[in-house]
């Protein structure tokens, strides 16, 4: 069964649903998830990848590229904020704005009102918010003393509100070009919103048929900077022994004590990535561009 949207399905959702994914399925097995994200994605802001291996390096039947985002909402000085990548402002994501909410608060918010009914027949993934929530999001639900000095200096999260994505089907050996159209009180006639997705689904499939260089590298282990250790030995050892001391008096039954160690990088993020995938695939691999 083809994942194609046809008009008549696409008039039919008008009718339902806030984010309408509207789909091309095409038949390309000759790329990688790194090549295809290298050519639409171009590290943009917004952009993503996803994929999972299995136990022994098999990958799993999907692989997600994020080809565009209306926006990343992320957190500046402790509030939300919309940073935007397309036309789509923060009075158009959330009526009255964004930047007098916590982070989450917007988040749970524009998920609420950008909610997308399941479609069955569409990939598990096809529209969203998709990025992180770091640690610190916690604190905006629980009183917890003593909070960390701050290290990197990264905003609490970070979600793009996905626009176009592609999704490969390494099954079937195909892949899916998807278009999300917003369908609020703002949107366009029905005919508008359909031309416009399928211009925006062309532009996705030139820049797939377009040839790109193959960037080749030699990967040498032995030429690694030293990493830097942020805690002291003894500091980390005393940790050690004061859980233990916990777990004999009662007061937890298993803990998890973890060091951040820094590296000097020089190599552009998606290199790393491409490197990490090589050395470790995983259940769990990522790549954020999230500005």
């Amino acid at each position: 069964m083809s994942l194609t949207t046809t008009r008549i399905a696409f008039d039919a959702a008008r009718d339902t649903h806030t984010v309408i994914p509207v789909c091309r399925e095409i038949f390309a097995d000759a790329d990688t998830p790194v090549g295809i994200y290298r050519k639409v994605a171009a590290s943009r802001p917004g952009t993503f990848l996803l994929e999972s291996a299995e136990q022994g390096g098999v990958w799993t039947r999907f692989s997600f590229v994020g080809a565009g985002s209306f926006g990343v909402l992320t957190e500046r000085d402790g509030m939300a904020f919309w940073h935007s990548t397309s036309e789509v402002d923060q009075d158009r994501l959330l009526p009255g704005g964004v930047d007098t909410l916590a982070p989450a608060e917007a988040l749970r918010a524009a998920y609420e009102r950008w909610q997308q009914q399941p479609i069955a027949e569409l990939p598990p993934l096809a529209s969203g918010f998709v990025g992180y929530l770091g640690w610190e999001t916690v604190r905006q639900f629980e009183r917890l003393p003593n909070r960390p000095a701050d290290g990197p200096g990264l905003p609490t999260q970070a979600m793009s509100f996905v626009s176009e994505l592609i999704v490969i089907d390494h099954r079937e050996g195909s892949v899916v070009l998807l278009a999300n159209v917003l369908n609020d009180e703002l949107a366009n006639d029905a005919d508008e919103q359909w031309n416009e997705a399928q211009r925006r689904l062309d532009a996705l499939q030139r820049s797939l048929a377009a040839p790109a260089a193959s960037p080749l590298g030699q990967l040498d282990r032995d030429k690694l900077p030293d990493a830097i250790r942020l805690t002291a030995e003894a500091d980390y050892l005393a940790d050690v022994e004061r859980s233990k001391q916990y777990i004999v008096d009662g007061d937890i039954f298993q803990v998890v004590i973890s060091q951040r160690f820094d590296q000097e990088c020089t190599a552009a993020p998606l290199d790393v990535y491409r490197v990490l995938r090589h050395l470790n695939p995983s259940p769990y691999l990522y790549l954020l561009q999230c500005e």
